[in-house]
């Protein structure tokens, strides 16, 4: 039986979370700004990986307002209730029943349907979630909430680098490269964060940096959580060998260590790295013209995000692939 999931968006980056979502699962489609719905099979790796998504749940039934007690009678209430049940209402996705409406509802509807009922406020083996958004009430059972990336922030690494991505950007930037096995490659790696969640989804990885103080902060990360990587000291310019993807997050300040302007070196990378790779999802800031660079290096932008840092920066996360 082919059964409906609703997930709940991380909007910190309008619309990544959405496409993120629909590269691990084609068939998810947005019902608005903070959630998408998939009806079909779900395996808990697909949900395992994503950066972006805060919740999953699975649908029990959802109808307009005036009709959502009557629909509570209508669900087959075997496969949703086992043991005892709570009810909770999402405060930020409020509807106009109060707890205990619901809670009464379902109770007289598991009684009809011979399953002995039983609320337990407190672990209760039924969790259910009410959800008011894109017109309807959806009732649900939560069957996954995001694990914290604290552990992998760059101030918990060994090898601390304040300019690295936070974790979640790391893993929907990989997932958007729709990548499902192989060789995955960052040619500007720094302190490795886009390796460190490349590697903990499985992947083949190689992290390339033309600065070695920072391929030895990449080393110490990687070694502690206990990933394998190549690392190589080398200019990103001359990038020369073939890959699944490649996903990364180039220097973009008065810092890198690479001579000339920003422009020549992101398209000097470009104009090799295509050649040798499907996709390329790479983060660019806002004071360039990414269309132009990936014009000039034969390759094009088929997905971009705005990604607000603060007043004085913007950055955009691009897709690209070749012409």
């Amino acid at each position: 039986m082919h059964k409906k999931y609703l997930f709940e968006i991380d909007r910190c980056i309008k619309g990544f979370g959405h496409e993120e979502l629909s590269a691990i699962l084609p068939g998810a489609k947005p019902i608005s700004n903070a959630f998408s719905i998939f009806e079909g099979t779900l395996e808990k790796e697909e949900i395992d990986r994503l950066g972006l998504i805060r919740s999953a749940y699975e649908v029990i039934t959802s109808s307009l307002e005036k009709d959502f007690l009557k629909a509570i009678e209508h669900v087959d209430w075997k496969w949703y209730y086992n043991k005892d049940f709570s009810v909770r209402k999402d405060r930020r996705f409020n509807c106009g029943f109060k707890e205990r409406e619901i809670a009464d509802a379902i109770w007289v509807a598991l009684k009809k349907q011979g399953l002995n009922p039983k609320t337990n406020l407190k672990g209760a083996s039924s969790e259910l979630f009410v959800i008011k958004e894109a017109g309807n009430i959806w009732l649900c059972k939560r069957i996954w909430q995001r694990r914290s990336f604290e552990e992998r922030m760059p101030n918990n690494r060994p090898a601390l680098h304040p300019s690295s991505i936070h974790p979640k950007i790391a893993r929907a930037m990989i997932n958007l490269s729709g990548i499902k096995s192989g060789f995955l490659v960052d040619p500007f790696c720094g302190s490795g964060g886009i390796l460190i969640e490349a590697g903990l989804l499985g992947y083949k990885v190689k992290g390339i940096d033309i600065d070695g103080t920072m391929l030895g902060r990449a080393k110490k990360n990687l070694e502690f959580f206990r990933i394998d990587a190549i690392l190589e000291k080398k200019d990103a310019r001359l990038f020369d060998e073939d890959c699944d993807v490649i996903v990364t997050d180039p220097p973009y300040g008065k810092n890198t260590k690479l001579k000339g302007s920003i422009n020549e070196l992101y398209t000097s990378f470009l104009k090799n790295a295509i050649n040798h790779c499907n996709v390329i999802v790479m983060i660019f800031p806002d004071f360039v013209d990414e269309k132009k660079i990936a014009e000039d290096a034969n390759a094009k932008i088929d997905k971009q995000f705005v990604y607000y840092i603060h007043k004085s920066l913007t950055r955009h996360i691009c897709r690209l692939i070749p012409f």
